[in-house]
C-alpha cells in the first residue's frame, strides 16, 4: 500500500531510479533514496532504510566521529521501531 499524500512524486522517481541503476549507490544516497521511499512504501522501505542507516553509521569517514556513528545508529533504532 503506497501513501502518496503530500509525497514529492518527483523525490520518489528519481529515489527509484537511482535505486534501480547499473551501479550500486554509495550508502549515503542509499539512506537519502530510502528516507524518500520509505514515506510512500514503509513495509517495503523501512528495513532497508535501517540496515543502510546501520552500515552508514560504520563508514569509514565516520569512523572517529563518535557522534555522528551514534546518530545514525539512533536513527536506525527508531526506523526499526517504526
Amino acid at each position: 500500500m503506497e501513501h502518496t499524500d503530500g509525497v514529492d512524486q518527483d523525490a520518489v522517481l528519481r529515489a527509484r531510479t537511482m535505486l534501480l541503476g547499473s551501479g550500486r549507490p554509495r550508502l549515503g544516497q542509499q539512506v537519502d533514496a530510502y528516507r524518500v521511499l520509505s514515506a510512500v512504501s514503509p513495509l517495503t522501505y523501512l528495513p532497508k532504510l535501517t540496515e543502510a542507516l546501520l552500515s552508514y553509521g560504520y563508514a569509514p569517514e565516520v569512523r572517529d566521529r563518535p557522534d555522528v556513528r551514534l546518530a545514525r545508529h539512533a536513527e536506525a533504532v527508531a526506523t526499526a521501531r517504526r
